[in-house]
């Protein structure tokens, strides 16, 4: 097959993969309802939480859920004054995240709307990694993915 051929049955396959319909479980409705719990901020942890735990229970293995109900989980941490409860939360949130990335890692090409999955989990695990305290270890890895979105 000549280059010219390959070229564009590449820019074909391409195009087709940008319009075709997200295969997931959950409806872009319910994962936009859980988002905008997230961008409440303050006061509205536990339904954001919730409602990606939801969404992730539907479909356990999505890495972009994973992603989102982490950093909802990591920050739960604030909404209790219990030491124990705090790392609790915390680390199982970063945890979360941490399978995202690797699950992320797997399929590079996913397509979240019109932005790469991959791209959109680095960011919500970069803005995770730097809001939690020093001592968690996580702020260099929040840099670097940082880092990594913007050569991309």
């Amino acid at each position: 097959m000549s280059t010219k051929y390959s070229a564009a049955l590449l820019l074909s396959l391409c195009a087709s993969m940008l319009t075709m319909p997200d295969a997931n479980a959950y409806s872009e409705a319910d994962f936009q309802t859980a988002f905008q719990s997230v961008r409440a901020g303050a006061g509205h942890e536990e339904r954001a939480a919730k409602a990606f735990q939801n969404l992730l229970s539907a479909e356990p293995g999505q890495p972009l859920l994973m992603a989102y109900a982490g950093s909802a989980t990591s920050r739960l941490a604030v909404t209790t004054i219990f030491p124990w409860k705090k790392m609790s939360y915390a680390e199982e949130g970063l945890a979360m995240i941490d399978k995202s990335l690797i699950l992320a890692e797997k399929e590079p090409a996913q397509v979240h709307g019109h932005t790469l999955q991959l791209l959109e989990i680095k960011l919500v695990a970069a803005s995770t990694f730097r809001a939690v305290p020093e001592f968690m270890n996580r702020h260099a890895r929040g840099q670097k993915l940082l880092d990594d979105i913007l050569v991309h």
